[in-house]
């Protein structure tokens, strides 16, 4: 049975409209009568920060989670007990939260946005829960999508009989965060650029004018934002080449420590395979070390030099299980879309397909959570060819088309 904890309760949602300080240094005041209804699937680091933020600007809000007792406990009591999220570090303020619940029906009927940010392999679960609620007024944003993370939510909610909703993703989440257990999120740092685009690729400008704060940058697909994804390059490679230091619990910086010249040189490499079959698509994506100087102000120069001068990085202690999202969810959500494309567009990847090979053979000894959902078959584009492809991400004729032969 669903646990839900609501916030609507307490007082001071229903207060008048408050100075905040701004993330831009200069006090902001919400107008709530042209703020929008705002549902935050996942309530955990990313989601506090998109939740706090977002309230903290006058959007109404409810911050849903699954009904997982631990994660009930850590992550909505708290919020629901004060009613407001506060933010801390590079933002600062007090964002109000409408509602918490566990249940979905709750937090989704009547919300005109719904910002999913969880983790990227838990989409396809979530877009199932989700397609027999959903109105085709609303509109889905996907916050850590990984590559084709869009695909795999509107094919999911086809296949339950959902309606063509708006789906868009980003190419990376908005913020460095990491929020506490009593109510409270630190944002280390806000990224410079972020890309958006959405299915169709031409309806982006609805979704960005209902969180215009957010200050995303629309490009022309969701092949763009996919082939813009570098996070999992970031961490899948580090992840295998310093498998015995994790396994050992060996505490080290993560990037500083565990991105030697050498693996440096392997996340190169396969760098060159997402930019090449990129190419192969007619577009023109970002180098990690682009992303790295443009995004999170590193230094200019090759990748080692990058990784070692980007101040975010400096604290980040590497996980002590294998099991981490870092592995799991970056070979399933990056790797394998990437691989997928790869194959529509004729481009041979052995360093991508190596890695794959690698990360899956170290995750099924101790884990089942090894996937292929972003697979061609499983994204449902066994009959799709390059140009297809291209078709289906750009023209609304051909995505209503691909939705409804999916069964």
């Amino acid at each position: 049975m669903a646990i839900n904890t609501k916030s609507a309760h307490k007082p001071s949602v229903d207060h008048h409209p408050m100075e905040q300080k701004s993330p831009f240094g200069q006090s902001a005041t919400n107008h709530k009568g042209t703020m929008t209804t705002i549902t935050v699937i996942g309530a955990g680091n990313l989601g506090h920060a998109v939740a706090g933020f977002l309230g903290m600007s006058g959007h109404t809000i409810r911050l849903w989670n699954r009904n997982a007792p631990d994660e009930v406990q850590r992550w909505l009591l708290p919020v629901s007990q004060h009613g407001e999220i506060e933010l801390q570090g590079a933002i600062q303020g007090t964002g109000t939260i409408k509602l918490t619940t566990t249940d979905l029906a709750e937090a989704v009927i009547g919300a005109e946005l719904i910002i999913i940010c969880t983790v990227g392999n838990a989409l396809g679960h979530i877009a199932q829960g989700l397609a027999p609620l959903l109105e085709p007024s609303q509109n889905i944003l996907l916050l850590s999508p990984g590559t084709l993370g869009a695909l795999e939510v509107a094919r999911k909610i086809a296949l339950n009989g959902g309606p063509d909703v708006l789906v868009a993703e980003t190419s990376t989440t908005p913020f460095g965060c990491r929020a506490a257990h009593d109510g409270k999120v630190t944002i280390s740092s806000r990224k410079k650029k972020v890309s958006v685009s959405c299915l169709p690729g031409n309806s982006i400008d609805a979704i960005l004018n209902q969180v215009p704060e957010l200050n995303l940058s629309a490009v022309h697909s969701i092949l763009s934002t996919g082939f813009d994804n570098v996070g999992f390059s970031l961490h899948v490679v580090p992840m295998v080449f310093n498998a015995a230091r994790i396994e050992n619990d060996e505490k080290f910086r993560f990037y500083i420590d565990g991105a030697t010249p050498s693996v440096a040189a392997v996340i190169e490499q396969l760098d060159r395979e997402r930019l090449e079959t990129a190419e192969a698509f007619g577009i023109q994506a970002s180098s990690t070390v682009d992303y790295l100087v443009g995004s999170l102000g590193a230094p200019a120069g090759n990748l080692h030099t990058a990784i070692q001068g980007t101040a975010a990085y400096e604290g980040v202690i590497a996980p002590t299980t294998l099991t981490h999202r870092f592995l799991v969810e970056d070979s399933q959500t990056g790797l394998v879309p990437l691989l997928t494309l790869g194959e529509i567009a004729g481009v041979q990847m052995p360093v991508a397909a190596s890695l794959l090979h690698l990360a899956n053979s170290l995750l099924r000894p101790q884990s089942s959570n090894a996937s292929d959902s972003r697979s061609r078959t499983n994204l449902g584009l066994d009959a799709m060819n390059q140009q297809g492809l291209g078709e289906l991400v750009t023209d609304s004729s051909a995505l209503r088309n691909w939705r409804n032969s999916q069964d």
